[in-house]
């Protein structure tokens, strides 16, 4: 069984910065098959202030890239990529399509069970920190988060924001995000027949539906960092907000953990 100091569960925006940080003596098991897919690959536009620490490392390199305009507007597809490259760096192991099943307390640390491509595994880790929007196997988030949505990626300009529908622009011109609010029990399948029916409602003539996200996006209050047991921490990278702000948040609080 692999021994290391520090398992990172959710290979977030916050996650990946967390591991950057610990490098080769971190593991990080991915339930996805790309790193940040809370921002990614939920359509989660937030416009960001200019970053420090280590974050202004991700902000030069999407600015490198043409990804960030100067007010903030970011086109988050290759964002993916920058953090793949960042943890491949660290030297950090990386299991993606993983799913963790068990976190059992043993000799000072955690035994966390999970399966992945090469079956199922076991590592012991003296810390533990999730990063998924709703907790891995503890009942922590429950009211933590205030909105579930699902977002689409329109090209062309969006309409007015309505109580359940907000348009936020990407960094290209025609590249709109609308971000349709849903109820918690919705699934995924409900809330594209729910964004369907929305979109066909708008009648925007000069605006064509490009996309619709694979995975909700998540609103919280405000930031979370809620210890679940001894050494194990839940600090879900959607609850800060913007991606500079969770990658920063991950780099700084592995020596807190």
């Amino acid at each position: 069984m692999k021994h290391i100091s520090q398992l990172v569960i959710g290979a977030s925006v916050l996650g990946s910065g967390a591991a950057v940080a610990a490098e080769k003596d971190s593991a990080v098991i991915e339930p996805g098959i790309v790193p940040g897919s809370e921002f990614v690959q939920a359509f989660r536009h937030r416009k960001a202030n200019t970053p420090s620490g280590a974050s202004a490392i991700l902000y030069n390199d999407m600015k490198k890239r043409n990804l960030i305009s100067e007010d903030g507007r970011m086109h988050l597809f290759p964002v993916s990529g920058i953090l793949a490259s960042y943890l491949k760096a660290s030297g950090a192991c990386v299991r993606f399509a993983s799913t963790v099943f068990e976190i059992r307390p043993s000799g000072g640390g955690y035994i966390v069970s999970f399966c992945g491509e090469s079956g199922i595994e076991h590592i012991f880790a003296e810390n533990l920190l999730d990063t998924t929007p709703l907790g891995v196997l503890h009942g922590g988030a429950e009211g933590m988060c205030i909105q579930k949505s699902l977002c689409a990626m329109l090209a062309g300009e969006g309409g007015g924001d309505s109580e359940n529908i907000t348009f936020r622009s990407g960094r290209f011109e025609g590249e709109t995000v609308m971000e349709l609010k849903l109820p918690f029990s919705c699934d995924i399948s409900e809330g594209r027949r729910l964004m369907a029916e929305e979109w066909q409602k708008l009648k925007l003539p000069n605006t064509r539906l490009a996309a619709v996200a694979e995975e909700f996006c998540y609103d919280f209050e405000r930031p979370v960092r809620l210890e679940i047991s001894p050494h194990r921490i839940w600090m879900p990278s959607a609850s800060y907000g913007d991606l500079f702000t969770a990658f920063e948040e991950g780099h700084q609080c592995i020596s807190a953990i």
